[in-house]
Parts: structure tokens; sequence; C-alpha cells
């Protein structure tokens, strides 16, 4: 028996829990930030509410009365937060941090369909979405993960738990156990499932939010887990650093996130911002470029192939998502007919991606990407991005306000930002995730507004683990 076994011995999980439970109450302005990183995540995944995919997911279990899902059924709590994470990464814009995957898609639909079924208030649950978030941040900076694991629901789960957790005000010795739960169910995703094309990686971000409300009732029912489940979990399964020590980082991770615009990975969107920044500068057609090169660093190889074996592989491929911006003026709306359209396929092929290997040194505290694109009458056109664009601080709740507006996925999701300001009558979170949307296979509409149909106008934002 191990010192942590002992009856009464403190694990550094539950150590961890405890003095993050024990934090004070985030103050207004990380409220006001995690109500925008909620209505972000809901926004983001009412588009795919009209996916047959979504649709299937739900067929495929048993439904409960108690939450609500984006096509706007009930399920069970665990169904529910699965499907809704799912729906909230289905087209690459939900908001993310570096070197920590995406919080959002994990820990809003974990906390929000265990409060639908537990009646509790909203801000019950912007309190569990900051401290879930904190966790994955945390976790992040602790793990490394193996190069093939996709960061969606690996690092999720327990981040999920903790938040399902706190919105059912367990204890610090049943969350930490609820982390530990996570812990051992969370999945190792094939990071190749992206370039690939197979939705498979969609169901990461499901199965981890899934795992996470699971784990916190079971951890509610009295299970447990080993207390060395983190070490063997991303020390050794997901992960070759070593046992990871979870430490809290400085200030609230809530506050330190990016939005996605572009509907596309955001590992591409440095140089999508690049690309669109050299057309404000030098105007020119598809016709005229003999040939772009691309320089990124290690972690953008990933996505330096031309992929179009699916919509989410031409998501996952630079050279394509950059044509795609050249012959047709914008990217979202279109990405999923580009694949196939003779025009982009041909540019992408004269796109090229190469290593630098001195952004290495930028990377994870930017991400850079420099274009050079070469014109068929000689001139050249250079530029570089040392990171995307992005709203921070107090601009960023007013820039999903607009990301919402162009996305057209709710105007009440503005009034209930809006409503969980200190003061207002708490708006609650029940039907949430619930919308009225397109017909199954609709293109999602485009979220960066004119900034997308005019490319002089780029400015999108992003950078994450996947």
């Amino acid at each position: 028996m191990t010192a942590t076994d002992r009856p009464g011995a403190a694990t550094a999980a539950e150590e961890y829990v405890a003095g993050l439970l024990a934090a004070t109450t985030p103050p207004e302005r990380v409220r006001a930030r995690t109500a925008a990183v909620v209505a972000d995540t809901v926004a983001v995944a009412r588009l795919a509410a009209g996916n047959p995919d979504i649709a299937g997911m739900l067929d495929a279990a048993a439904p409960g009365p108690s939450s609500t899902v984006v096509p706007g059924r009930p399920a069970a709590p665990e169904i529910a937060a699965g499907v809704n994470a799912t729906a909230a990464v289905y087209h690459e814009l939900d908001e993310g941090l570096r070197g920590a995957g995406h919080p959002g898609a994990h820990v809003v639909p974990a906390a929000v369909a265990v409060a639908e079924a537990e009646g509790a208030p909203a801000s019950e649950v912007l309190h569990a979405v900051a401290l879930g978030y904190q966790l994955q941040a945390d976790l992040g900076r602790a793990v490394t993960l193996r190069p093939e694991v996709h960061a969606h629901g690996a690092l999720g789960a327990p981040a999920a738990a903790l938040a399902a957790a706190r919105v059912l005000r367990l204890d610090a010795a049943r969350v930490a156990q609820a982390v530990l739960i996570a812990a051992n169910l969370a999945p190792a995703g094939d990071w190749s499932a992206c370039t690939g094309g197979h939705t498979v990686r969609h169901l990461f971000a499901g199965q981890g939010a899934q795992t996470g409300v699971r784990a916190a009732y079971l951890a509610r029912a009295g299970f447990t887990a080993p207390a060395g489940s983190l070490d063997v979990a991303y020390g050794i399964v997901r992960g070759d650093g070593g046992p990871p020590r979870l430490r809290r980082g400085g200030g609230w991770a809530v506050t330190q996130g990016y939005l996605k615009l572009w509907s596309a990975c955001a590992y591409t969107h440095s140089a999508l911002d690049a690309l669109a920044g050299a057309r404000a500068r030098s105007p020119f057609t598809a016709a005229e470029v003999g040939h772009i090169v691309v320089r990124v660093p290690a972690a953008g190889l990933l996505v330096g192939g031309v992929h179009t074996r699916t919509p989410l592989a031409a998501r996952f491929s630079i050279p394509v998502v950059l044509a795609t911006l050249v012959v047709h003026g914008e990217l979202n709306g279109v990405i999923d007919r580009a694949r196939v359209d003779s025009a982009v396929l041909a540019l992408a092929g004269r796109i090229t991606v190469r290593h630098d290997p001195e952004m290495d040194r930028e990377w994870p505290a930017r991400m850079p990407a420099a274009v050079h694109i070469a014109l068929r009458d000689g001139t050249t056109v250079r530029e570089r991005v040392e990171d995307p664009a992005g709203p921070a601080g107090a601009e960023y709740p007013g820039a999903v306000r607009d990301k919402i507006r162009r996305l057209g996925t709710g105007d009440e999701l503005i009034g209930w930002m809006a409503a969980t300001a200190p003061g207002s009558p708490d708006p609650g979170v029940q039907g949430l995730f619930t919308a009225a949307m397109p017909a199954p296979g609709a293109e999602p509409p485009a979220a960066r507004g004119p900034a997308v149909t005019d490319v002089t106008g780029g400015d999108a934002h992003g950078r994450s683990t996947t």
C-alpha cells in the first residue's frame, strides 16, 4: 500500500482539486469572459444541429428526459453532453486555448447538461466552466501527449468531469475521484483522423464530455479510481513526458483562450491571415499565381498536405484552405464544396508548405506563418504573421456577439450573455443548446461576415492543438 492509498492520506489530485475549488469566486471580468465562452460554444454547436450524424448519435442511444441537445430533443445528461460537444467541434469554429486543446467544447456541454438535469442556475454553470477550463489548461501544461494522440477528449474528459462534479456540488474528495475516473475512461483518439477526414474525430470531443459527466455521477455514487490514475493515463498511456505534475497556472485560463472565426483547423489560421494581408496590399487572382510557399513551425506541418477526402480533411489542409480563399474570396460556407472544385485543387497543387526551424523558437507562445507568392508576371508578394489576430480582455465578449450575429445562430444567446451580469435575474441554462437549424446538409453561414467575402479585411483568429 502506497502513502497515497492509506486511509485519510491526501492524493496529489485531491490537493490540486481542493486548491482549485477553494479559489476565490472569479471576478466580473472572468465571469463575463466565461459567459462569452459558453455562448460561443453553444453558437457553433447549433450550426451542426441539422447534420444527420448528430441525429444519428441520438438514434443510437435511448434518450432521457432531463437535458436537451442541439436538434431539440431530450436526452440523458451524459448523452446530451456527448452530442452537444460533438456538434461544437463539427465546423472547426470552436474556441480554444493554446497548448490545451479546446476546453470550451468539453466543459461547457458537460456543465450545461448536468445543470439542466439538476436545476442548477447559470451562475453555478459559469463557475463550474471556469474551474473545468482551468484544469484542462493546467493539465495541458503538465502533459506531453504522444504525437499520435489527439487532444480532444484526452485532455477534456477530466476537465468535463470537474465541471460536472462542481455543478453536482460534490465535495473536493469526490470531485477528485471524478477527475481520476475520467482519466481512466478518456479517449485516446488517432490524430490522423483529422487529415484523413474521418468523422470519428468529432466524437473524440463528444466522448470526452460524455465521459466527464458519467465520471461525475459515478463519483457521486461512490465509484473510485487509483490515486495514480493521472500518472498512468498521461505519463504512460497517452503521454510520453513522464507523470504530470498539476499546478495552478497564473490568472484564470478561461480569459486566455482564442476565438476562431475561420472554419478550419487553427494551425491554418496564421497562414490564412498572412494570405489575406498579402492580397489586401497587392490584389491577385488564382490565375495570376505561379506558386505559393508557406513557412510554418513544425506543428504546422501536421496540416501541410493537400487533404480532400472529406470536408473535415479539407479543413486540415493549409494548401486547400489558402486556395479556397484565393479562388472564392472566402472560406466559411464554401470550404465543403471547394475541396472538389477543380480551380481550388489546381491552385492547391501549386502551394508548398515548408518547415521554418526559426519559427519553432516561437512555438507554442506564438504560431507564426509566412507566405511568399510568386506571380506569373515575375513579381512577388510576401507577408508574415506572428500570431493570428484576435480580441483579448474586454474586447472578447463583443467579438463573440459579432460572431453569433454572423453565424445567425440565435440573438437570444446575446441576451443570455447580458443576463449573466451581476444584478440581473439568473437566466438559467434550460434548453440553451436547442435551436431551429437549417436542413441537414446545408452549408454553415459565413462566420466572418464582410471580412470573408472581401479578403482584404482578413482578421482571423486561432491556434490550437488540433
